[in-house]
C-alpha cells in the first residue's frame, strides 16, 4: 500500500517521505495516480538538498509504472518552502479545487489549513 523512504546522514535518520500506491484522495485514486506524503525533514539539515533527494526518488519509484504521480500541501504559511519546492519541480495544481477533511470547498469554506493537491507528469 505504500512504500516509506528514509534519508540519513552520518547513519542519523534526517527525512523521509511515503508513496501511497493508492491515495485516499479520490482524484488521484480515480485516476491510478500515487500521492508523495509526509515529506519531511528535520531542521539542522533543511536546505540542504535531503528534501530534492527524496522526492528524485519517490519520483523514480513512481515513474516505473505510472505516467503521473502527485502531491498535496497545506495552503498555511508555514508549509511556504513546501509549497515554493513543488512548483519549481514542476507540480501543478490538479484543477479539481481545494480538499479538505474528505470533501472539496467551495469559495465560502476556505480556511488557511486547506490542502491543495498537484500533479506531474
Amino acid at each position: 500500500m505504500r512504500t516509506v523512504l528514509v534519508a540519513r546522514v552520518d547513519d542519523q535518520i534526517v527525512g523521509h517521505a511515503s508513496i501511497f500506491w493508492r491515495p485516499a484522495y479520490p482524484y488521484f485514486r480515480s485516476h491510478g495516480i500515487p500521492e508523495i506524503q509526509d515529506l519531511n525533514v528535520v531542521p539542522h539539515v533543511r536546505r540542504r538538498g535531503v528534501a530534492s533527494r527524496l522526492l528524485d526518488e519517490a519520483e523514480r519509484r513512481v515513474s516505473v509504472n505510472h505516467a503521473q504521480v502527485g502531491i498535496a500541501f497545506g495552503l498555511h504559511p508555514g508549509y511556504r518552502a513546501a509549497q515554493r519546492l513543488y512548483v519549481a519541480r514542476g507540480y501543478v495544481p490538479d484543477g479539481q479545487g481545494v480538499f479538505w477533511r474528505d470533501h472539496y470547498l467551495g469559495k465560502a469554506n476556505l480556511s488557511c489549513w486547506t490542502t491543495i493537491y498537484f500533479c506531474i507528469s
